[in-house]
């Protein structure tokens, strides 16, 4: 039936409900015209906003709208409930929620990946500043990039990944830690290749750092590693500018990564996390940050 279910903050509406409820405490239906949303093919949740893909390739999207992620007028700044992306049908890849854009993916040979929102959203311009927070400049409404088909794609504070259909991966954005992996901490407007991955099929960034997984199990880190976030293969406070693997003991399946901390599924079923964990996230029963991968038991 394809139903979304969706709880926690939604003091911007960020879960789907009316903007008079702060909070929802259980798992409940994303409703539209008072109905639930039904015929959801995939979805990506941002850090207040979220993005859904429907079997008839209709995007939707909810939350906020403070940096224009919800491709809307300024005007508002938030819509509780799901409003469909006019003039435009996906072609049914996938959707990516960022912190201060968003984008459709697509499946088409030669297909266009569309993007909005404000930073440097990978159309050759930056919209407002590179950086977290913009505090000038207006939001990009939905654009291509140009020549661009991706597949998959993680968007974060102020820098964005995405991995072409042949298994490529591409950075833009803010650069100041190495977190594009380019060998340096230049700042790009449009996605550039990252070089020494291939065969990659799934990318994450968090907010300095970013990394990726690879078709035969590893995972590649890089950007800041302050909190040990990079996973145990550079120096405490290292900023390193290239992929580096990450010394995992099986090969990998899946891949998360938040802020400052990142998890993996080994294909055993067992999961391994790093990184920051001052709120006890990755999840090894105490405070301190992870180093290198710790078996999460």
């Amino acid at each position: 039936s394809g139903r979304l279910l969706a709880w926690g903050a939604n003091d911007l509406g960020q879960a789907g409900r009316a903007a008079d409820v702060s909070t929802v405490v259980l798992p409940g239906a994303v409703t539209i015209a008072g109905q639930e949303l039904r015929d959801v093919a995939t979805f990506s949740t941002g850090a207040n906003h979220t993005l859904a893909l429907l079997a008839d390739g209709t995007v939707l999207r909810w939350g906020s709208n403070e940096r224009g992620q919800l491709a809307l007028e300024m005007s508002t700044p938030f819509s509780a409930e799901p409003v469909r992306l006019s003039d435009f049908v996906a072609a049914g890849r996938g959707v990516v929620a960022g912190v201060q854009s968003s984008g459709v993916l697509q499946s088409m040979i030669g297909a266009a990946t569309r993007v909005w929102g404000m930073g440097a959203v990978g159309d050759g311009q930056f919209h407002g500043s590179l950086s977290w927070t913009p505090t000038t400049g207006s939001p990009s409404g939905p654009v291509d990039i140009p020549g661009m088909t991706l597949v998959r794609g993680s968007f974060g504070v102020a820098h964005s990944l995405g991995v072409r259909d042949d298994g490529r991966v591409f950075a833009w954005g803010y650069n100041r830690f190495g977190q594009l992996g380019l060998g340096d901490d230049v700042a790009r407007l449009e996605p550039t290749q990252v070089p020494g991955l291939t065969d990659v099929i799934k990318v994450q960034v968090g907010n300095a750092h970013s990394a990726a997984l690879t078709l035969d199990g590893r995972v590649f880190t890089w950007g800041l590693n302050d909190v040990n976030q990079l996973g145990g293969n550079a120096p405490p406070n290292a900023e390193i500018s290239t992929p580096r693997p990450v010394p995992l003991p099986a090969v990998m399946i899946d891949l998360a990564c938040g802020d400052n901390h990142c998890l993996a599924l080994a294909f055993d079923g067992r999961v391994f996390g790093w990184g920051g964990n001052f709120y006890g996230q990755v999840g090894d029963g105490t405070t301190a940050d992870v180093a290198t991968p710790r078996e999460i038991t």
